[in-house]
């Protein structure tokens, strides 16, 4: 048994600050992590895939559709986050897919 225990917390959703000449990549509200495309350190160009994520829809619904939920219907659509611009991918969030980003 140990006498000398250590206790760490992690904070997950903390935000990663951009530094000098570096851009922060922000996800659309309640987007949902479903994988990097990228590791750390890797090189991109402005458009390359960073992430692929997961947002939820709401569209309305037409009468040919059948049974309505109050005129909406909850759909996902799956988006790539592009690189801002040119440069090294310098910080990651620490994300599992299938977390809830924002």
């Amino acid at each position: 048994q140990l006498s000398d225990q250590a206790v760490v917390e992690i904070d997950v959703s903390a935000k990663l600050q951009a530094g000098f000449n570096q851009v922060a990549v922000d996800a659309p509200e309640e987007a949902i992590f479903k994988a990097w495309c990228v590791e750390k350190s890797a090189y991109v160009n402005k458009g390359d895939c960073i992430a692929n994520i997961t947002v939820p829809v709401r569209r309305r619904l037409t009468e040919s559709e059948g049974r309505r939920l109050d005129g909406r219907r909850l759909a996902v659509v799956d988006q790539e986050i592009p690189a801002p611009k040119n440069g090294y991918v310098k910080q990651m969030g620490h994300l599992v897919p299938g977390q809830k980003i924002s």
